[in-house]
């Protein structure tokens, strides 16, 4: 996909329910899992930068305070 960004995921769901939030608006959408446990995948974005810059100096930050 020309312009979209590769990102690894995981999750541990203790509950099996995933809680999608928004940065700066509190939960979207929840989503119920097949089971509790941890899950690891991909995700991919297009058209995101703003969300992409914000992430990697978000990233950046971090990183400066270890």
């Amino acid at each position: 996909m020309a312009g979209s960004r590769r990102s690894d995921v995981g999750l541990a769901a203790e509950t099996g329910i995933l809680v999608i939030g928004r940065l700066d608006h509190g939960p979207a959408d929840d989503l119920t899992l097949p089971r509790p446990g941890v899950y690891e995948g991909h995700a991919w974005g297009q058209g995101r930068q703003a969300a992409a810059d914000y992430d990697d100096t978000t990233l950046d930050q971090l990183t400066d305070d270890l």
